[in-house]
């Protein structure tokens, strides 16, 4: 982007230069050599409001373009998050099940001051 703020700099500065030297070399009389400087300023003028219109419309779609890359990852990220968080729900899952399993071997619930009792002694 930076090439294009200096193309924009650059005709606006050869415009004026152009404008200057057309001022001192010009044999034309004053009236029409105003005419003609004022033609050349608006043609100027005119190349730098088409500049910066083209230049909006690059970064315009340059910034379109970044925010759907940047909704895209967010999405994928979302996705990835989602399926270790599913991935860790099972794993643990898994572990409180075989924990269960270890501390009752057959198949009991093993809860209350019974099974407390009927596990010291």
């Amino acid at each position: 982007m930076r090439s294009d703020s200096d193309f924009a700099v650059g005709v606006l500065v050869g415009g004026l230069v152009g404008v200057l030297v057309g001022l001192l070399l010009a044999p034309a009389p004053g009236e029409e050599t105003r005419r003609v400087l004022g033609q050349r300023a608006s043609d100027a003028g005119g190349r730098v409001r088409t500049g910066a219109v083209d230049l909006a419309d690059r970064v315009r779609t340059g910034a379109v373009q970044v925010s759907g890359r940047a909704a895209d990852s967010v999405q994928d990220a979302t996705r990835v998050v989602r399926q270790q968080v599913q991935s860790l729900l099972h794993t643990a899952q898994e572990s409180v099940e075989e924990a269960v399993e270890a501390l009752n071997p057959d198949g009991t619930a093993g809860t209350g001051p019974e099974a407390l009792q009927g596990s010291e002694g």
